[in-house]
């Protein structure tokens, strides 16, 4: 009986040592994911289920961030927000302090990096919960921590237009000398 005793404060204790910072992923009215043409005409809230977000960390003073795993989530049902859950970050131990950025893009890229339409927010520090104490710390909102929102620019239409028709020219010159 004192071996299993023994055994189980040490995974016990062993398991309190590995850091687990958490993070409350999700926004409310004050802190919107809108979209902005690239000519700046329109601002709106993003579509539900067009666009998602992703939370990407990295230590304080770093400018390389990092995606945390599993925290891609669709906007919706109300255009605009988004709840995430709890996300837990490995590497950080609970209650350190971090550096978080939202990212949006569409929902039918197949990551941040391939898409057309995309934006990322404003970093800000955010105090990690921890789940290993008891009781656990809840982490906070990311609203109360500094995120203000997101605006996702979508690139016009008429830009795209106006590039293939210069190709279009070009090729014309081309074949008439």
């Amino acid at each position: 009986m004192k071996k299993v005793l023994l055994t189980a404060f040490a995974v016990m204790a062993s398991l309190s040592l590995y850091g687990q910072g958490s993070v409350t992923f999700g926004n409310d009215a004050t802190a919107l994911v809108k979209l902005d043409k690239a000519d700046g005409s329109a601002i709106a809230n993003a579509t539900a289920n067009t666009y998602c977000v992703g939370l990407w960390w990295a230590p304080v003073g770093s400018s390389t961030f990092t995606y945390i795993e599993n925290s891609k989530t669709t906007l919706g049902p109300v255009g605009g927000r988004f709840t995430g859950g709890t996300k837990v970050i490995d590497t950080v131990a609970g209650g350190a302090t971090v550096q978080l950025q939202v990212r949006g893009w569409e929902t039918s890229a197949a990551s941040f990096d391939a898409s057309q339409a995309k934006g990322i927010s404003s970093t800000f520090s955010y105090v990690t919960g921890n789940p290993n104490v008891t009781p656990a710390v809840i982490p906070a909102t990311m609203m109360v921590q500094g995120f203000t929102g997101l605006t996702i620019v979508v690139p016009e239409p008429s830009t795209i237009a106006l590039g293939l028709m210069g190709l279009a020219g070009l090729f014309l010159l081309r074949r008439r000398s």
